[in-house]
């Protein structure tokens, strides 16, 4: 039954080829549109007179995609297929168990079968990860050594072109992300507002790629100049300080190799989804308590006005109160009491050391009561329910969330390079030059060759679209899938109205299961009163059936009598 898997897993993506090809010529890039098959969807796109829609064609794999619904993402079956793409197994499946989310069979349906793949080809992009994987860990490792030994890297050429080699290979693949992702587009949430963005910025990961990239090729630069106008080594800490943030985003970009993990996966989102909807605007709400705070106190404790002789408006004085105004409430938030450290006096007053005798008063007796109780008691409190409520949110569509995020990620390794950094910088350069190649030569073909691709593409129109034609020319494979999936229809049919709480929280869980008791409840009370109405209905006729019984025996004794009267009728009447 492993070929009816195969079939499921080829009707997913779209490539049950036509009879009339073979394995070799299916594989062939050119012939990637015989394979089938594909269900139509519309688009929009920009055209000279505006926007207009156009029809397009593509597999359920696509499909999905496009629709982008963690609940489609969350399925079994889709998971088994981004699964079965990720290794490219040589070999099949080492083990075999059940699963709890699908009906159907362990040797039929996707979900059932635990299938643990032995060997992967080298090319796969399970393959490819693991090598970019192990070879970033070396990077971090090189890249550490070089900025904490700065001593003894800021001399070394060798150590610059290694690093420079790493900064030319990641700047290429993010040049060949862009390339890739330049077309899609994703919904985001602004609020009560759903604007569509580019795919690649909404991927907070590669803002991290970004800035480490950039702050990397800065280090260098400093680097280079403060080398070549002769600085010392004890002037190059700025270059050390800017390398130690470039380093800083290349470890925080490595979350998305653990992404890979579903355990880890499912956790980052979490995180991320966090520090979006609930931290940043909850530091925005504690922000303003805490300028307004810090202006106060620091004006209550080291006023200028009562000591107008000395000279505190000078420009070091106006920073430190600043400082002062920005790290007393966050000492006061984080229980640093020890750096506060302040005495007061009658008469004079010092920012930062000694305040005036009154302010302090009340700064100690009043104020730092009302600052405590409202961030430390009310706003801390307020942020731990925040991240309680949104965990139990997420939690539940958590899976639906990662499955997706692990088809994206299919999608970029199916496309980097075959080679991790440094040694993919030689491949980007060749296929780059390769894409500029085929521009050229695409732009200057001469009308006869497209003249001729355009009759060979007509004549295999209906090869091309044999799910659109007659039945009668559906393949021997698809003919089979179908019949397996009536089949499987049938037995699932039962189950498909029952699997409504799966890849829901704990409120949705609780509102589908409810809404499912109604249902059954009303479907209940339903049949019963249709059988109430069957048996009053069924009463009824029984009486009016006796009714009419009763009515025909009694016109039957009416006829009885009638006769017995008629003879004695006719006797008293003769004379």
């Amino acid at each position: 039954m492993s070929c009816l898997l195969t079939l499921l897993f080829k009707y997913i993506k779209g490539e049950i080829k036509h009879s009339s090809l073979d394995d070799k010529e299916a594989a062939k890039k050119e012939n990637r549109n015989c394979l089938g098959p594909k269900f139509p969807y519309r688009v929009l796109t920009d055209g000279k007179a505006g926007k207009a829609e156009q029809i397009e064609y593509g597999s359920v794999l696509d499909l999905v995609k496009k629709a982008d619904n963690l609940d489609l993402f969350a399925t079994d079956c889709i998971y088994s297929v981004t699964k079965e793409e990720w290794g490219k197994p040589i070999s099949g499946c080492s083990k075999q168990g059940s699963s709890g989310n699908c009906c159907l069979p362990c040797h039929c349906c996707p979900s059932a079968c635990s299938c643990r793949q032995t060997i992967s080809k080298l090319t796969s992009p399970l393959a490819r990860f693991w090598t970019h994987f192990v070879a970033f860990v070396g990077f971090l490792v090189f890249f550490g050594w070089y900025v904490i030994n700065i001593d003894v890297t800021f001399l070394q050429l060798r150590a610059d072109i290694v690093l420079l080699t790493y900064l030319l290979s990641f700047g290429l693949q993010e040049v060949s992300e862009i390339v890739r992702q330049r077309k899609d587009r994703e919904n985001c949430k602004i609020g009560s507002h759903i604007v569509s963005a580019p795919a690649y910025i909404v991927d907070g990961l590669n803002i991290f790629d970004c800035s480490a990239i950039l702050f990397l090729l800065a280090g260098l630069i400093a680097k280079w100049i403060y080398y070549g106008m002769g600085f010392k080594l004890e002037d190059a800490y700025p270059i050390q300080v800017i390398l130690c943030v470039s380093y800083s985003f290349f470890c925080f970009r490595s979350t998305s190799f653990l992404s890979y993990f579903e355990i880890f996966g499912r956790m980052i989102n979490m995180l991320w989804n966090l520090f979006i909807y609930d931290l940043l605007p909850f530091l925005a709400i504690l922000l303003v308590i805490l300028v307004s705070f810090g202006v106060f106190i620091v004006c209550l404790l080291f006023s200028n006005a009562w000591t107008p002789t000395e000279e505190l408006a000078t420009l070091r004085n106006g920073w430190e109160t600043f400082i002062q105004a920005a790290t007393l409430p966050l000492n006061l938030l984080f229980g640093n009491f020890d750096q506060i450290g302040l005495t007061y006096s009658p008469d004079s007053t010092e920012l930062g050391k000694v305040a005036i005798k009154q302010g302090y008063e009340w700064f100690h007796y009043l104020i730092i009561f009302l600052f405590m109780g409202l961030v430390n008691v009310v706003m801390m409190n307020l942020l731990i329910a925040l991240f309680n409520f949104r965990a139990t949110q997420i939690y539940g569509v958590a899976i639906g969330v990662w499955r997706r995020q692990f088809c994206q990620m299919l999608e970029e390794y199916q496309q980097i390079s075959l080679f991790p950094p440094p040694f993919s910088v030689l491949e980007y350069i060749i296929k780059f030059a390769l894409l500029i190649f085929r521009k050229c030569f695409k732009r200057f073909r001469t009308k006869n060759e497209v003249d001729d691709e355009n009759i060979g593409s007509s004549n295999d129109t209906k090869r091309s679209t044999w799910w659109l034609q007659d039945k009668n020319d559906y393949p021997e494979d698809y003919n089979r899938f179908l019949e397996f999936q009536a089949i499987q229809f049938r037995r699932c049919r039962s189950r498909l109205l029952r699997d409504i709480e799966w890849n829901r929280n704990d409120f949705d869980v609780v509102k589908a299961h409810t809404g499912k008791e109604v249902a059954e409840l009303k479907a209940d009370l339903q049949e019963m009163l249709d059988d109430a109405k069957m048996q009053g209905n069924q009463k009824y006729e029984d009486i009016i059936d006796r009714q009419e019984q009763r009515i025909v025996s009694i016109e039957s004794k009416l006829d009885e009598v009638l006769k017995i009267l008629q003879p004695q009728k006719k006797q008293k009447t003769w004379p």
